[in-house]
């Protein structure tokens, strides 16, 4: 259960993520590349080896100070 509450919020946040950018006639497409237990030294490892593929205009890195510092 508690996976498939944290699937679900995953999509709503990108579902208004696309539609707030997309208010003002943009075309666009929101990737949610994020793994739980990544820390950012394996974001960097994932983002050089195969999300740099997807030719991103914008990459967001959401992290906690309290947790991820």
């Amino acid at each position: 259960k508690a996976g498939a509450d944290k699937r679900a919020s995953s999509t709503r946040r990108r579902f208004r993520l696309e539609t707030k950018v997309a208010d003002d006639g943009r075309e666009v497409e929101v990737i949610n590349a994020g793994f739980s237990g990544f820390g950012t030294d394996n974001e960097l490892l994932f983002f050089t080896a195969e999300a740099h593929r997807y030719q991103p205009d914008v990459v967001l890195l959401g992290f906690t100070p309290s947790n991820d510092v």
